[in-house]
């Protein structure tokens, strides 16, 4: 198992509501699509401080699975 974490900062005002389920959508069907993903979480910042992330995406994948990057480019 490995897990791999992704931290977005977003330019002011941008990241709404809005934003935060798309991002989860997104990777719901991500996270179906690969047989080497096991679990996405999406976590919003809690604490209101400007050096802090507004997003973090963690994904659990198997060992030895394909980079889902590789079959974007098949």
């Amino acid at each position: 198992m490995i897990k791999h974490f992704v931290i977005f900062t977003f330019e002011e005002n941008y990241f709404t509501d809005d934003n935060y389920n798309e991002y989860v959508e997104a990777f719901r069907i991500i996270e179906n699509a690969f047989d080497g993903i096991k679990s996405v979480s999406i976590h919003r910042n809690c604490v209101d401080r400007p050096a802090n992330m507004d997003l973090m995406i963690e994904m659990v994948l198997a060992r030895g699975a394909p980079h889902p990057h590789a079959a974007l480019n098949e």
